[in-house]
């Protein structure tokens, strides 16, 4: 997955009861790879299981991981931002949805793009990002804009 923004999420336990602390991207054994690059992360309940132990088979590149729930120690991250609160001081969002979860009121006017000053600019490794293939962020802005790559699905 590229560029991609993953927000209020809380996968169900049936399609008709939503319970939070079931994940929401699985990985079922050690065949199954999942690879994120520079997507965005926020205000979701519980994301990822592994059910295989000891394999760390889903892996973070370049991510920004905002007031989640905490991250597994079954995800490898490489070069991500990872805050475990709603305050976004540091990472500099334009407008975040600040509850978690699907039953958040303001999801959807929720901008997860970074402001200037934002911890996620050129904080990414662009090496990290097949830029011979993806050319844009989410925005449609040129994916690699100043010295390196920003975190996250946008470029500032």
């Amino acid at each position: 997955m590229y560029n991609c923004v993953i927000a209020n999420n809380a996968a169900p336990l049936n399609w008709n009861t939503p319970n939070p602390s079931n994940p929401f991207i699985i990985a079922k054994n050690s065949n199954t790879a999942i690879n994120l690059y520079n997507c965005t992360l926020v205000s979701n309940e519980e994301i990822f299981k592994c059910y295989n132990e000891g394999v760390k088979n889903i892996n973070l590149y370049n991510c920004l991981y905002w007031n989640n729930a905490p991250i597994s120690e079954d995800v490898t991250q490489y070069s991500c931002i990872v805050v475990d609160n709603a305050d976004n001081s540091r990472v500099k969002l334009k407008r975040p949805s600040t509850t978690r979860g699907p039953e958040a009121s303001d999801w959807q006017i929720a901008d997860w793009s970074i402001q200037a000053g934002s911890s996620c600019i050129d904080a990414g490794i662009s090496l990290l990002f097949p830029s011979d293939k993806i050319k844009i962020d989410l925005a449609g802005n040129e994916r690699i804009a100043g010295n390196s790559i920003d975190v996250g699905a946008y470029e500032y």
